[in-house]
């Protein structure tokens, strides 16, 4: 039945779990995430960025107002160089982007999106990383290189 929700319907039934069950916190824990709080957070980040694709909004110079909450302890490749606690970087697609390919890594280690990513910023030489919240050196972060 899952495969079938919507991700906004998959979203409101993780919230709806209640949070003391372990396997709320086993959910988080298997996408590599600390508990709850964090994959509940994320949620929103993916379904807000999900529907704005969907209905084919501008994602790129976007503002998003749910950045992603921060993760400072994890088990799998993330930022070193996270943007400044409360910094406008943080509300940009770049790290919209960072939460997915972190999420997405820890299911799907093979996945795609990086050399996808990568492809499409090589066919769009004039777009401003820059204006999306991209650092200079974005792409030597262990986060983008890990396959």
């Amino acid at each position: 039945m899952i495969q079938i929700l919507s991700f906004g319907t998959l979203s409101k039934l993780y919230s709806n779990i209640k949070n003391n069950l372990p396997e709320k916190k086993a959910i988080a824990r298997a996408v590599g995430l600390p508990n709850h709080l964090w994959l509940e957070s994320w949620f929103v980040v993916f379904t807000v960025l999900r529907n704005y694709c969907a209905h084919h909004s501008r994602v790129c110079f976007r503002t998003f107002t749910f950045p992603p909450k921060d993760l400072h302890t994890t088990n799998l490749p993330w930022l070193k160089r996270l943007p400044a606690a409360g910094g406008r970087l943080r509300e940009h697609l770049y790290y919209q982007l960072c939460a997915i390919r972190y999420v997405l890594h820890s299911i799907d280690p093979g996945n795609a999106l990086t050399s996808k990513l990568k492809d499409l910023i090589k066919k769009y030489p004039s777009v401003s990383l820059r204006r999306m919240g991209f650092p200079a050196d974005w792409d030597t972060e262990d986060l983008w290189t890990v396959e």
